[in-house]
């Protein structure tokens, strides 16, 4: 498979149009038309903690799927691609579909089945995370309004408030207070992938949040890394 010529197609797809649904649509078509003995492609986005189908090409998909469960949850709670030679022997495999046999997921999250045992290489995994980060490249928050990037976007606005709230955390040892942090601690990280839609408010913390942390053009009480703000 020429990866080149794959980045290259969906880089000239990205320039036509950003936005993620007409993107990511193509973007499925390209690899299912061009990458032989495929039976699904396509993607899914993190949507309040939790995977929700996107564009793809194939047979009707699970539309949630857990973080943490099944080869595309387990590959965005590792942050890593999955490679899978046989579906049948990971342990938790959500089978969408019964014909499927070997997988691959790519952090983003591209996700990709095949009929065929073993069918995807160390080469696919290469030219496939390429292909990915051409996506990632050309998304820009603006275009995500209702959608989520896993990986890239949560670290480059990664939101100051979660930080705020685990020094919070680390500064109480008292069992209740503890589990009332570590509640707030665990919704914000889920939340801090919710990018651009992520608007933490800071209420009861306003008064605490350093001039620092609000001089990129955010107000008092709100998080200040949301595009929107700045």
């Amino acid at each position: 498979m020429d990866y080149k010529l794959l980045c290259a197609q969906v880089k000239g797809l990205a320039e036509a149009e950003r936005w993620y649904v007409p993107l990511l649509a193509n973007a499925s078509a390209l690899i299912y038309d061009n990458l032989e003995d495929l039976n699904w492609a396509g993607f899914y986005l993190l949507r309040e903690g939790r995977l929700v189908l996107g564009p793809f090409q194939g047979k009707l998909a699970c539309i949630h799927i857990p973080v943490g469960k099944g080869v595309c949850g387990t590959a965005v709670a590792r942050d890593e691609t999955l490679l899978v030679p046989d579906v049948h022997a990971f342990p938790g495999h959500i089978a969408c579909d019964s014909a499927s046999n070997s997988e691959i997921v790519i952090f983003g999250v591209l996700d990709i089945d095949s009929p065929v045992l073993n069918r995807f290489t160390e080469e696919d995994r290469t030219g496939l995370e390429a292909f990915v980060r051409q996506i990632e490249a050309a998304l820009r928050p603006e275009d995500m309004a209702d959608a989520l990037c896993v990986r890239p976007m949560a670290e480059k606005y990664r939101c100051p408030a979660l930080e705020l709230v685990e020094a919070v955390f680390a500064a109480h040892d008292g069992p209740e207070e503890g589990q009332t942090v570590r509640r707030l601690v665990e919704e914000i990280r889920a939340k801090a992938y919710y990018v651009p839609e992520l608007e933490l408010v800071m209420t009861d913390a306003a008064d605490d949040v350093s001039p620092a942390s609000t001089s990129r053009g955010g107000t008092t009480g709100s998080c200040c890394c949301c595009p929107r703000w700045r």
